[in-house]
């Protein structure tokens, strides 16, 4: 016999959207992209088969068949519906039940109960339950199959059928038709029973069915507000054997389980390739992060997962970077018991000179259930199938009186054998106040840790670190491996900020003070927080939000970051907008580079990905690709200016090299239309608004002018200059730059707001 359960969505999925066949860059719309669950998902979790649908999720286990409809996004928790068979008579005599033994079919559970087998085939509306009997043919007397119904939902009749009924939606039960192998059918009667439903089958048709008997009640639901399922937090990676990118994400299935979906587009037609889900568990998955693996051209994902009491595991999977491969499921990454729990985990992948390919995740560790205690930093190796392959080990202690969080792993290590590792940074401070300063350890290949927990930087009295990211290394002609930290940090008045160190490996453990991004004016917002690093083959690309808080809106903007003679920061290109976003739903962006998936060449490719509100108050899942331009920047941003008519802070890069024998070029951005402007250059620095001047002259002392820089900004405002170093206006002549010495630049520019007047931009700094 056969009991058909089937479920139903309110609103039918429709087709997925056309995407866009062109490369992305700066200068395009980011491309979004749809959330598909439109098949029938099968696999195995924690030892027991599931099937996943558009609308629902099933597993089976000793217990029976644990059903759970989606009820709309809103609903505060899955509403489960177990069914199983308690009882099976003819004429009153019971057929035995064995003890239930679960498998997988393709995309039917199989569940072996001796004389009977039950079968429940997944298919896009719900799941098909049907019995298959041994031995029923010759046996008298009517049939009843009594199925208990567990659920906190309540069962009531109607008409012919019962309805479940819940503050969330309603799932129904149709009423009953037996089946014969020949095609008769007959409607069946079904009783109430105080453990759930009763049919049965008089005796007749049972005596000319035998064992072709199937038994088909009907369930469908419908939900109590049409709602798609919300996705988020979104992670990126890419594989350049098989030019595909992975997205991985979060969507949520009720307010107590959220799923990870995954889709995989081709790099080069930015078309889906597949998509699909990285696990099927009823179980709240959060916060997932993939990387790749180039050697063996894979991709691997972790996450953390939680119980029903809120324990913490964290799982890692592995897939091939295959267009239509699966997810493979792997043991728990740190290993789950009742004193210590893991959280927050980061994953970092790299490829090692020769066979040899591995991923290092990093999470937080505690104990379990003690409040007042310090957190520490473990991680764990993983080889491309995703498994552990050694035990966990320390980062930072999780004893003591300091506290150690939000560790953030390194995607790109270098290209072969000349960077063997991963940078790991989290914050860290006192125990039972604020995380004041930035840590990191460096891991290699072979899991020797050095240097070890040591103090990249400390952020200002009152500022609490919430955010940490790391991004290593790249090579340049006078530095092996530069590495790049940013933090980010709100005060007690609510207001964040953003902090940048970039630094060699062999200097990490020398303190120096870090430079706020506000100050060295990468951004013009009055604050601006949830940055994420990605190293390209020569330049480290920083995402982040810029807010105006006055009007609550959000640019989603990338800047380029270079590293300077002194360890510091040179920007670049800054402020590239990717998108506008409601700030009520912004969520941390996360980034990768094409070099980060194996290229080794001169591509200085930066991948993004960020959640945004649909107008209909949900969330898309987007995708941009930024391509940094050759120059390399150069010099220290220096000096925040006053806004001009344009609304903005004009800005100033330089771009070329520290040789004092080359030209720089000089380029002034954000400057308003038309208007004319000219640069200057001085050995001394300050601050001071010169007469009948709206803006902020960074410059003292002996004061030059590039009188042949004259030019207008022109529709776009900018102002551009090739400087040479070696004539330098001075008094009344020129001078060269001598290595060591360090010159500041600045522009200056007329501007009508609202009455003719003048500004000036953002300084930068040459060390020659």
């Amino acid at each position: 016999m056969s009991l058909l359960l089937c479920l139903l969505a309110a609103a039918p999925l429709g087709p997925a959207p056309d995407l866009p066949h062109a490369a992305l860059d700066a200068g395009r719309p980011p491309l979004v992209v749809p959330t598909r669950i439109e098949d029938v998902h099968a696999g195995h979790e924690r030892g027991h088969p599931w099937l996943r649908g558009p609308a629902y999720k099933a597993h089976a286990d000793e217990a029976g068949l644990h059903f759970v409809p989606f009820l709309g996004s809103a609903a505060a928790r899955n509403w489960t519906v177990t069914f199983a068979v308690e009882q099976l008579a003819v004429g009153g005599a019971p057929l035995a039940l064995a003890s239930p033994q679960a498998r997988l079919e393709g995309d039917t559970i199989v569940v072996d109960r001796g004389s009977i087998v039950e079968r429940y085939e997944g298919q896009l509306e719900g799941v098909a339950q049907s019995f298959v009997f041994d031995g029923l043919t010759g046996r008298t007397g009517d049939l009843v199959v009594e199925v208990s119904v567990k659920t906190d939902l309540e069962l009531v009749r109607d008409g012919a059928g019962y309805v479940l009924q819940g503050p969330d939606g309603v799932a129904h039960i149709g009423g009953a038709t037996a089946l014969d192998g020949r095609g008769a059918a007959l409607a069946l009667e079904s009783e109430r029973t105080a453990a759930g439903i009763a049919y049965r089958v008089p005796g007749w048709f049972v005596e000319l069915a035998g064992d072709g008997l199937v038994i088909d009640p009907l369930v469908s639901s419908g939900i109590a507000a049409n709602l798609s399922s919300p996705v988020q937090n979104p992670d990126v990676a890419y594989d350049s054997a098989n030019d595909t990118i992975c997205l991985v994400y979060e969507g949520v299935f009720s307010g107590a389980d959220t799923d990870l979906h995954y889709v995989t587009l081709s790099a080069t037609t930015l078309a889906i390739v597949d998509s699909g889900l990285v696990e099927l568990i009823a179980g709240n998955a959060f916060e997932p992060r993939v990387a790749s693996l180039p050697g063996p051209g894979r991709f691997i994902v972790c996450y953390e997962q939680t119980d029903a009491f809120d324990r913490a595991e964290i799982f890692a999977r592995s897939r091939s970077a295959a267009a239509g491969s699966n997810w493979e499921i792997t043991e728990t990454v740190a290993t789950f018991d009742e004193f210590f729990e893991p959280r927050n985990p980061d994953l970092g992948g790299e490829t090692f000179a020769g066979a040899e390919a591995f991923a290092l995740v990093a999470y937080e560790w505690s104990p379990r259930g003690v409040v007042a205690t310090s957190r520490g930093i473990r991680a764990r190796r993983l080889d491309p199938a995703a498994a552990p392959v050694a035990p966990p080990f320390v980062l930072a202690a999780d004893t003591g009186p300091t506290d150690h969080a939000a560790p953030a792993v390194s995607k790109f290590a270098g290209f072969g054998g000349v960077h063997d590792g991963w940078w790991v940074a989290y914050a860290a401070g006192p125990l039972g106040t604020e995380m004041d300063e930035v840590r990191a350890s460096r891991v290699s290949f072979s899991q020797t840790v050095t240097p070890s927990n040591v103090r990249v930087f400390a952020v200002p009295p009152g500022a609490g670190v919430e955010r940490v990211d790391v991004s290593a290394p790249y090579t340049t002609p006078d530095v092996q491996e530069a590495v790049h930290f940013v933090a980010q940090t709100a005060s007690p008045s609510g207001s964040r900020a953003l902090w940048c160190v970039t630094r060699e490996r062999f200097e990490v453990g020398t303190l120096v003070s870090p430079r706020a991004l506000g100050d060295v004016d990468v951004n013009d917002a009055t604050e601006n927080a949830f940055p994420s690093l990605a190293t390209s083959f020569r330049k480290a690309a920083i995402v982040y939000g810029d807010f105006e808080a006055s009007s609550a809106q959000i640019r989603l903007v990338a800047s380029s970051l270079e590293r300077e003679l002194d360890g510091g920061a040179a920007v670049g290109e800054r402020r590239v907008a990717l998108d506008d976003i409601d700030g009520l739903f912004y969520r941390a962006p996360n980034t990768t580079s094409v070099a980060a998936g194996g290229v080794p060449s001169s591509s200085d490719v930066v991948l993004a990905t960020w959640a945004n509100p649909t107008p209909g108050g949900n969330l898309d899942i987007h995708l941009a690709i930024v391509d940094f331009p050759e120059p390399r920047a150069v010099g220290r941003s220096f000096c925040t200016g006053n806004r001009n008519s344009t609304g903005e802070l004009a800005f100033l890069a330089a771009y070329g090299d520290n040789l004092t024998t080359t030209p720089k070029t000089l380029r002034a951005t954000s400057v308003p239309p038309n208007q004319f402007g000219l640069f200057v250059v001085s050995q001394s620095f300050g601050a001071a608004t010169p007469p009948t001047s709206q803006g902020l002259l960074c410059l003292v002392g002996s004061i030059g002018r590039y009188n042949g820089s004259i030019a207008s900004s022109g529709p776009l405002g900018v102002l551009e200059f090739s400087m040479d170093p070696t004539a330098i206006p001075q008094g009344i002549g020129t001078v060269a730059a001598i290595a060591g010495q360090t010159w500041g630049f600045q522009a200056w520019h007329r501007d009508v707001n609202p009455v003719q007047t003048s500004n000036f931009t953002s300084g930068v700094q040459i060390r020659f």
